[in-house]
């Protein structure tokens, strides 16, 4: 678990704009309470659980966000890689290769967990269908019935919407990046380079990556490695992209839904996240610091 810091900032010294908000600083803090939001949740829903007369999930099996650097461009500008890099490791060498096959060791929790946990009566007892009484038009499980208990909605948004708006406003700064006109010049450069490699047909930069990730074509991931590395270096267009999200995070920091979000943040993220942590205290937790 990991401490919300936006929940600990002094308002005094906070030093956001008023007329404009950091997208990343957003989906970070986000990230961050999910993660206490989910084990508090859990902890609640086990004690339903076992009332119910079904087995509980261990608190440990609850796999984390995994919440990275806040490195401009977000997730795809985090695939650039050297020649000498691709050469050695291939994508190997990257972060995002390194995450998606990180082997996390509650897996092996989960594997040997009673077969109970994975059966339908059990799924359903969690997320909804039996056991509880029937709510307006769908029956709540223990997981959702929990969520209800420790955020109501007397905020005026819980933090599934907080959640499910700054998701919305990322997809906004990615989406305005990606027509960039100049990002898409240096993009147009760097699938001619890949397409005189004799590779794709790629039409987005993340594509070369997925494909060698899948290990479905005929060519070796190693090779697709260099030539995109030789690609990205000749076209220039991942600092193109990154400078394209740049401009995207000024843009839509400063549309008045963002600034609508921001205020309402500043209102109630105290009041979730201190719900969030009593929930965790109760049940013989603290979240890290």
């Amino acid at each position: 678990m990991v401490l919300l810091c936006g929940a600990c900032t002094d308002p005094a010294t906070d030093d956001r704009s008023e007329s404009q908000i950091s997208v990343e600083r957003l989906r970070l803090d986000y990230l961050r309470v999910s993660d206490d939001l989910r084990v508090a949740k859990t902890l609640l829903a086990n004690e339903c659980m076992r009332n119910l007369g079904f087995a509980s999930l261990p608190i440990a099996q609850i796999p984390e966000s995994f919440v990275t650097g806040s490195g401009s461009g977000g997730q795809v500008a985090r695939l650039s890689l050297t020649v000498d890099e691709a050469t050695t490791d291939g994508y190997a060498a990257t972060t995002e290769w390194k995450r998606r096959n990180a082997v996390d060791p509650r897996e092996t929790i989960a594997k040997s967990l009673d077969p109970q946990v994975f059966d339908q009566a059990w799924g359903e007892a969690w997320s909804g269908g039996i056991g509880l009484p029937d709510s307006e038009t769908t029956p709540r499980g223990c997981f959702v019935e929990a969520g209800a208990m420790l955020l109501p909605d007397e905020l005026d948004g819980t933090i599934q919407f907080a959640l499910n708006e700054v998701a919305s406003l990322v997809n906004d700064v990615r989406a305005t990046a990606d027509i960039d006109p100049n990002y898409r010049a240096h993009l147009e450069q760097w699938k001619r380079c890949m397409a005189e490699a004799g590779l794709g047909p790629f039409n987005e930069i993340h594509e070369p990556f997925v494909a060698a990730l899948s290990g479905s074509g005929e060519v070796d991931p190693i090779d697709i490695a260099i030539a995109d590395a030789t690609c990205q270096d000749a076209s220039g267009v991942i600092d193109a992209y990154i400078q394209a999200w740049e401009q995207a995070e000024q843009e839509i920091g400063q549309t008045k839904r963002a600034l609508a979000f921001n205020n309402w943040e500043r209102e109630h993220l105290s009041d979730i996240t201190t719900a969030v942590y009593q929930a965790l205290a109760e049940g013989g937790l603290e979240p890290s610091s």
